[in-house]
């Protein structure tokens, strides 16, 4: 594995698991189980640098925005 892709793939499970583990974060937002399955896929193929990137991805979801 390259190096700039072992980079990006640590930099992608850093952001999950502290999006993931952000029990206020996961509580205020009421964001579901099958939510956080779909936020999971998303963070594997896509570009996001924080938990913000992922809010914004939860409010695309549940407001339909990927349509």
């Amino acid at each position: 594995m390259r190096a700039q892709q072992f980079t990006e793939i640590t930099g992608r499970r850093r952001i999950w698991d502290e999006f993931r583990n952000d029990a206020e974060l996961v509580a205020r937002h009421r964001i579901t189980q099958e939510e956080m399955g779909l936020l999971r896929g998303m963070v594997l193929v896509g570009k996001f640098t924080d938990k913000r990137d992922l809010l914004a991805a939860l409010r695309m979801l549940r407001h339909g925005g990927c349509n």
